[in-house]
């Protein structure tokens, strides 16, 4: 009895705090049979011990369970029940936090978050953003956002295909954290720990072998009623990691080979002589302050 206790309580908290990928926990639901058939117990208390466990770490019934995975998909009724199958909200809700169960039930966008997470994986994974589908993916409103750039849908064809970076890179990519934004459900967030290899001529640069290390990044993928990509972007989470001066997507590549691009937004972050000159006023008006404040005492 304590055996099987031991191995319920383990694999109720993996799947409550298994990652948002949904694939995953789906293995985990998976292996709920395995916990029961090492068990050296009868075939009936098998069952109730299976039965009860999905429901107490799930919330539905086995006969919901083997249809969900059957058909590889998962009710709304489950979806609504067990939001953190899509983010990382807490079991104990604190203040300031969302009721994502709430919100992804009353959403209008016609996609579910489970769905719509597939669907952005595998436009970032296997279709490489239109550039491996010829942008079948893609919307014709498409726009590319990120820090310092914005343009349409044929312009960023363009620059992707005139960079190349695949063919000078091996490129490494690390990504994690996928998750529907539960205030504008039709958006998935996920991050990027991306790093490479310079084995090829880039740009003018002689390939060295140098291994780059991009910032960390929180890409998102827009996504219209019909399932195509409407926007794709990315910003830098922290400037202070890495090797490409903090720089991310095509600029930190351009950087990191010592062909940083000509212009103040292609170069690492250098506080200006307005706010230069501004912090050091702040400052001595503050240690003005001080000193006042202490001859008057």
């Amino acid at each position: 009895a304590r055996c099987v206790k031991a191995r319920s309580e383990n694999l109720s908290h993996n799947i409550r705090s298994a990652p948002d990928d949904a694939d995953r926990r789906s293995e985990l639901i998976t292996s709920l049979p395995y916990l029961s058939s090492t068990m050296p117990i009868s075939h009936s208390v098998k069952l109730v011990l299976f039965a009860l466990i999905a429901h107490i770490t799930l919330g539905f019934s086995p006969p919901q369970l083997f249809t969900s995975l059957s058909k590889n998909t998962f009710p709304d009724a489950i979806v609504s029940r067990n939001s953190a199958l899509f983010d990382y909200s807490p079991v104990q809700r604190y203040e300031g936090d969302l009721d994502t169960d709430v919100l992804y039930v009353q959403s209008k966008f016609p996609i579910n978050p489970f769905d719509l997470v597939k669907m952005a994986k595998d436009v970032v994974c296997n279709k490489g953003i239109g550039l491996k589908d010829d942008g079948e993916c893609l919307a014709d409103d498409f726009v590319f956002r990120a820090a310092f750039v914005e343009t349409p849908k044929d312009e960023f064809f363009q620059a992707l295909k005139s960079f190349k970076l695949e063919d000078s890179f091996d490129l490494k990519q690390q990504y994690f954290g996928w998750t529907v934004d539960p205030l504008q459900t039709n958006r998935v967030y996920f991050f990027n720990r991306q790093e490479a290899t310079f084995v090829k001529d880039f740009m003018g640069a002689k390939a060295d072998n140098k291994h780059l290390i991009l910032p960390p990044q929180c890409y998102h993928v827009d996504f219209n009623d019909d399932g195509k990509v409407t926007e794709f972007g990315f910003y830098v989470v922290d400037r202070a990691q890495g090797n490409t001066g903090g720089l991310g997507g095509a600029f930190g590549f351009f950087y990191g080979v010592g062909r940083p691009l000509p212009f103040p937004e292609g170069k690492p972050y250098k506080m200006s002589l307005r706010r230069r000159l501004f912090t050091a006023l702040t400052r001595l008006l503050s240690k003005f302050s001080k000193k006042k404040k202490s001859d008057d005492e």
